[in-house]
């Protein structure tokens, strides 16, 4: 009853006359009572003046804090990975603050979101972590010169390889130097020749989807091992000088790009021994 008091504090009501009835004071009030504006009426009310709490929006940060939150182990792709495909299938039905990660490590990663939208991410990632498969993959060395020769015999996808860098390349003449074939899933090391030998490096990155039809060569690094005799003079006054070898370890190539599996591509040339001789070096992948 509090508020009665303060919205009529300023009112006044006249004296009734002597004689007069008494039904004019209630008259006269009706009229000032009348006076006052429906604002000042509805800002005196208790409920008015309590503000209304924000509806709380659906998928806020504070909505999701009873969500649960699982942990997901990979075995063949890595955790950043796995952690795009769940982002891809939950953001695909629900919000930014509905999808959450936490967490990683090397093989496992913490996700937060709707009961319901972990099943459909470990159905996913049950289809992208796989074991990549096997790749052969032959490798082919040619030594390119101003010298007329004849042409290496190659298989098709090989020679017409070389014959699209002929035309961008000015020399005259192709020798086979080295060939080499090595099967990998991720990574391999394939050495071919003697003195100079070539050691080919090889870094594979599997694609999400295992049906692609291509992998990305993370890395492709050729390095040329020699050896060269150096002269030694002798340890003690009047000896014989003896000799040692020295080894030499060079990269002549390092590149990445992406393969098409059963394609051959001309993964690069590096110069030899100067500007008249060339290394041209292929690279086949097989199923």
């Amino acid at each position: 009853m509090s508020p009665i008091p303060r919205i009529f504090s300023g009112l006044t009501c006249p004296r009734r006359r002597p004689g007069a009835p008494r039904a004019l004071a209630a008259a006269t009030l009706v009229p000032a009572i009348a006076t006052l504006s429906l604002a000042a009426l509805l800002a005196a009310s208790p409920a008015a003046a309590a503000p209304r709490p924000a509806p709380q929006e659906k998928g806020s940060a504070k909505a999701g804090d009873s969500w649960p939150t699982r942990i997901y182990r990979v075995q063949h792709i890595k955790p950043m990975d796995a952690i795009m495909v769940a982002h891809q299938i939950c953001l695909a039905e629900l919000t930014e603050q509905e999808c959450r990660h936490a967490m990683e490590s090397q093989n496992w990663f913490s996700y937060t979101t709707r009961p319901a939208m972990h099943d459909k991410i470990a159905a996913a990632l049950a289809r992208a972590d796989v074991q990549p498969p096997s790749l052969d993959l032959r490798i082919v060395l040619l030594v390119a010169g101003p010298e007329e020769a004849p042409a290496p015999k190659l298989p098709d996808a090989e020679a017409r390889a070389l014959a699209d860098v002929q035309k961008i390349l000015p020399y005259k003449g192709y020798k086979l130097l080295q060939a080499g074939l090595v099967r990998t899933r991720d990574r391999a090391n394939l050495r071919m020749g003697q003195n100079p030998s070539y050691e080919a490096q090889v870094e594979l990155d599997w694609p999400q989807d295992p049906e692609a039809g291509s992998v990305q060569v993370r890395r492709f690094g050729l390095v040329r091992h020699s050896e060269r005799r150096v002269r030694q003079e002798a340890a003690q006054p009047g000896g014989t000088p003896g000799a040692e070898w020295e080894r030499i370890n060079e990269e002549v190539l390092a590149t990445r790009f992406t393969l098409e599996i059963g394609e051959t591509v001309v993964v690069g040339t590096s110069r030899l021994d100067g500007d008249d001789r060339a290394l041209i070096v292929l690279l086949t992948a097989k199923p």
